[in-house]
């Protein structure tokens, strides 16, 4: 129990640094693709969309596997004989499949019916070799939970972009802008982790090590190259059936849509080792997804409201070349409500009770209904057609992702639905409201106007709601604000300030 609580009271003072970890390139990013919106055509996002997908396939079977599976390893072997076995496994398996890469790249290119992206994907391929060259500093830095380290190393390739990929859009290099940014970014990161984590690896290979890292790794990496589908598969089913543009508009969408759900959730990336410190108490790990589960149904669908109502100001803000983002960034919003409520903390929970195995089975099972289902909407629906079905195959992953959590984690049915059935409420009274305002107060001509409204009372209907229906739940979400208000002025606000929410919130649930 001590132990138990020491590991917990270590990931309370690490969430501050896991907020500015995870959310600095989260925040930053997404920026920067905005401003290269408006000097770039979506053509040439697709051309790197493509290159991209490409990589994180690989990246999914490679590094997931090992990083798992260097986190997760805590018995008796040696660390430093541990760090040296993942780290040339890491180097051998990096360069094979960046050969792999670069000599199927013409295949590649045919499969999305352009051959522009060859030389693309050979070059943006290199990141896999620096990749496989900081993989182990990277886990090392997770596992003691060093989230400080992580946040001053992702740092300066975070903002590279604003000073790399941005004049060189500017000045005309078009899709190689965005190539040489992202090497870029990768050569500093892999500089500054091996600055941060001055260990010098040791031509040292413990047979014994990599059979136990195998064994777990692979299951890992299945789980993730099945979940690779899932994030990239998509981009890869438009780019075959539809054309470079509509993967650009799709690409952007998915971007925005991820950034705001991921900026709001980010600091549940310290869930898993979290989650593994008490991989021995179900009633712990069960305890801590309830209250996890009351916090994510409480925002997510707000968040895929605010979306929705206001997909007319981003082709505002971009430029008219990008007409057509509305419809995919909608549907976007509203299949992300529903898949963070989930997926967010589930599948880390069943690696951290030892069951790596469940997730690659479940991911494929989806496979046979998911894959017909994107390939139908693309090829008959176009891009709206994708959309839809991708948002019906994430209602069905949600029931089964419940089935598997009331399985495995010991979840009620009925607790579930107790914690969202006042979130299902507020949600149709806010939508009601915003369609009824819609109608009788037009503001198309108005966009900043009508965007502020929206979510004014999409904030003020939804809140309304629930703390007439769920008291108790709306209390307590009070109660998690007031811990984070500035105690000087509402104008005195910072880093460590903001994420005060993240560190109390957990401190008051979990």
């Amino acid at each position: 129990m001590k132990n138990h609580n020491k590991i917990f009271l270590q990931s309370l003072n690490s969430v501050k640094w896991s907020y500015g970890y995870t959310i600095l390139p989260k925040f930053v990013s997404p920026i920067v693709q905005l401003v290269l919106a408006k000097l770039l055509i979506p053509a040439d996002f697709g051309l790197v969309a493509i290159a991209t997908l490409v990589i994180a396939f690989v990246e999914a079977i490679r590094e997931t596997g090992f990083s798992r599976a260097f986190i997760q390893r805590n018995d008796s072997e040696s660390e430093m004989s541990l760090f040296n076995t993942v780290f040339w496994m890491s180097i051998g398996t990096g360069v094979c499949f960046y050969l792999m890469i670069f000599l199927t790249a013409p295949l590649i290119a045919k499969f999305f019916h352009n051959p522009h992206s060859i030389l693309v994907i050979r070059i943006m391929a290199i990141q896999m070799i620096l990749s496989s060259l900081n993989t182990c500093h990277n886990s090392s830095m997770i596992k003691k939970l060093e989230y400080n380290k992580l946040f001053k190393v992702n740092l300066l390739p975070a903002i590279t972009p604003l000073f790399v990929t941005v004049p060189l859009a500017y000045i005309g290099f078009n899709v190689w802008a965005l190539v040489i940014g992202y090497l870029t970014s990768s050569v500093i990161r892999t500089f500054a982790l091996w600055y941060f984590v001055p260990i010098k690896p040791l031509f040292e290979f413990d047979t014994i090590i990599a059979k136990k890292v195998l064994y777990f790794g692979s299951l890992c990496s299945l789980e993730a190259m099945l979940g690779w589908f899932y994030m990239w598969g998509d981009k890869a089913i438009v780019g075959h059936f539809l054309n470079a543009s509509q993967l650009g508009l799709y690409s952007i969408a998915s971007m925005i849509v991820v950034f705001i759900f991921s900026s709001v959730f980010s600091p549940l990336s310290i869930s898993y080792p979290l989650l593994c410190g008490l991989k021995n108490d179900i009633g712990a790990i069960r305890s801590v997804l309830y209250k996890l589960l009351h916090i994510v149904a409480s925002i997510s669908p707000l968040l895929g409201i605010l979306i929705l109502f206001n997909v007319n100001v981003i082709p505002f803000l971009i430029g008219e070349k990008w007409t057509g983002i509305e419809l995919p960034l909608g549907i976007l919003a509203i299949t992300q409500s529903f898949s963070y409520i989930v997926t967010i903390t589930i599948p880390d929970a069943l690696k951290a009770i030892n069951r790596p195995d469940v997730m690659p089975k479940l991911q494929s099972v989806k496979l046979l209904y998911t894959l017909p289902a994107f390939i139908a909407g693309a090829k008959y629906g176009g891009l709206a057609g994708f959309c839809y079905a991708k948002l019906a195959t994430v209602i069905v992953g949600f029931v089964i992702f419940v089935i598997i959590g009331t399985k495995f984690l010991d979840l009620n049915w009925k607790n579930i639905f107790i914690i969202l059935y006042p979130k299902m409420i507020a949600v149709i009274m806010t939508i009601i409201t915003l369609a009824c305002l819609k109608s009788l107060l037009p503001l198309n001509n108005y966009i900043y106007a009508e965007t502020a409204i929206n979510c004014i009372t999409a904030i003020v209907m939804y809140f309304i709601v629930l703390a007439i229906i769920d008291r108790k739940g709306m209390y307590d979400l009070i109660q998690m604000a007031k811990r984070v208000m500035p105690e000087n002025s509402i104008f005195e606000v910072n880093l460590t300030k903001i994420v005060r929410l993240y560190q109390k919130a957990f401190r008051h649930y979990l």
